[in-house]
């Protein structure tokens, strides 16, 4: 007789990225965002695998909306925008499009993403949220800081030239 084990709560599938899991993430990213990566996060952890992809898919679609992207538009036409208003480059907008393609293979076709699968499909997204949301956001903190340490600074005291 074969036994199935389950753990409540569920163990960990995925290790969260230091950034999303630090108290300031919440204040890099918007509120939605993050409790749609919450979700995501969750139903890969229980093994959920069509709501995982479609999870990541939707967080994406989350991200794109947040970065004034048109909601009605398609997933490529989101892309290309995305592409031309310089938010991600040609190599991104690839792994995103397969990203994308995955997620409606399993909505739509009834595709079943193996756990491999979703770890790239959620290292994909993270990537693109990490540039995106959290990598400008620590940037312009830092920026504010050098400016402050650039005022407390003392100037350099002129040599006299000599004789």
């Amino acid at each position: 007789m074969d036994e199935n084990v389950a753990y409540w709560p569920a163990v960990s599938a995925r290790k969260r990225p230091e950034w999303f899991t630090s108290v300031s993430f919440e204040w890099e990213v918007p509120e939605a965002l993050h409790e749609a990566m919450t979700e995501m996060y969750v139903a890969l952890d229980n093994g959920l695998m069509r709501l995982s992809a479609a999870g990541i898919r939707t967080a994406f679609d989350i991200a794109s909306e947040l970065l004034d992207i048109d909601p009605s538009l398609t997933f490529a036409e989101k892309l290309d925008e995305l592409v031309s208003t310089s938010r991600i480059n040609g190599v991104d907008r690839t792994r995103l499009e397969t990203l994308t393609e995955a997620g409606h293979a399993s909505i739509h076709r009834g595709w079943v993403p193996k756990v491999d699968d979703l770890g790239t499909m959620a290292e994909i997204l993270e990537h693109f949220v990490f540039r995106t949301f959290v990598e400008p956001a620590r940037q312009k903190k830092l920026d504010e800081r050098s400016a402050k340490l650039r005022d407390a600074v003392p100037p350099r005291k002129r040599r006299r030239p000599k004789k």
